[in-house]
């Protein structure tokens, strides 16, 4: 976000492949992707449909997508991707967030962590490119009699979300105003925001962190796991990669014993001083603490082994003013949401490898 040149001025569209009548050209492409066949940890992401749902992954094969173009001329560069151009917009690019990020790690890096400010321009220096591609169609709230009501169903631009009777001939009503939307409103809302910042900021990110993983397959390091911004190795990082100021650098977080990495946002492990670390997207902390160990887990490396666990989940109702609790139950198994598992002949979990896809169908998995 502070080095990387942003889109800039008034996009321009084309059809057909640019790359014949320009060296190099900047913006976003719809591109037909051809990936090589034997990459261990491919990098250019899709949508498919997996037996767990749609899923975001990254495969091998060829499909269809949309792409900054900083993110295809990385992945034919370093990683021997092809690409045929169809269509896209192309942009100017300038320098544009070097200043506000360098003032907001500034506060930063020189306030204490108990002091609001530490907090407030973390979020303010993190929170900048999500709001960019910021949703900018919201919901609206009204207390509303009942006759107004049928009113607003009766509308043909309104669609009513929920409704709450709270009193004698009273309505909480939430709705969406699609007339408000409307190219062709009288009066139409007012949109504060840049798809193509918060598109290319995340491209950025991915180009990145596919460079790091390039570095470490390079220097013989052994990938665990991966995540949006981090990873787990089998050895130290050099010098020069690592700081725990400075912007674009990784920070050691923990030096483990035994790991095991089961789904993404589940792994668990035991430090170097024998404590216990466990991830489990959307199972509870009291619930992790109370019932989930390390060796627990470990039983998940079996085929076709599952774990059961009961928890209470708060849920909030802003329409009632209330909070309920849920007893929940939550079913623990590795998956396949982004790559294929691998199993031995005893049919121990052992490692992953990427789904091979044609034209957005699975059609196969890549050779072990």
């Amino acid at each position: 976000m502070k080095t990387y040149p942003m889109p800039v001025g008034n996009p321009k569209f084309f059809e057909g492949n640019i790359l014949e009548v320009m060296n190099r050209p900047y913006g976003f492409f719809e591109v037909e992707v051809t990936t090589p066949k034997d990459l261990f940890y491919p990098i250019i992401q899709t949508r498919i449909n997996t037996s767990e749902g749609y899923r975001t992954v990254a495969p091998l094969g060829t499909w269809t997508t949309v792409l900054s173009s900083t993110e295809m001329y990385n992945a034919i560069d370093n990683f021997g991707y092809s690409f045929k151009i169809n269509r896209g917009f192309l942009f100017e690019r300038d320098i544009i967030y070097d200043k506000y990020v360098d003032h907001f790690n500034n506060i930063k890096s020189n306030t204490p962590k108990d002091n609001p400010m530490y907090l407030i321009s973390k979020l303010l220096m993190n929170g900048l490119f999500g709001k960019t591609g910021q949703d900018y169609r919201f919901n609206e709230t009204r207390l509303i009699s009942n006759d107004n009501l049928l009113l607003l169903i009766q509308n043909k631009d309104i669609e009513v979300i929920s409704n709450t009777e709270i009193g004698i001939d009273l309505n909480f009503v939430v709705y969406f105003d699609k007339a408000k939307y409307k190219i062709n409103s009288a009066s139409p809302r007012s949109f504060n925001g840049c798809i193509a910042h918060a598109s290319e900021i995340t491209s950025a990110a991915r180009v990145e962190m596919s460079l790091v993983i390039k570095y470490l397959i390079e220097n013989n390091y052994t990938i665990y796991y991966m995540d949006t911004d981090s990873f787990f190795i089998n050895k130290p990082l050099p010098d020069h990669l690592v700081s725990h100021n400075i912007l674009g650098k990784y920070k050691l977080e923990n030096i483990y014993k035994e790991a095991i990495f089961l789904a993404p946002k589940v792994y668990a492990g035991i430090t170097q001083d024998g404590n216990e670390v466990i991830k489990i997207k959307g199972l509870s902390h009291d619930t992790i603490n109370k019932d989930v160990t390390f060796d627990l887990l470990k039983s998940l490396l079996i085929k076709n082994k599952s774990l059961t666990f009961n928890q209470t989940k708060t849920f909030r109702n802003i329409a009632m003013g209330s909070i309920n609790l849920l007893e929940q139950t939550y079913n623990l198994i590795p998956t396949e949401n982004k790559r294929e598992l691998v199993f031995d002949d005893n049919n121990v979990f052992i490692s992953t490898k990427p789904f091979v896809i044609n034209k957005d169908k699975v059609i196969a998995n890549s050779d072990p």
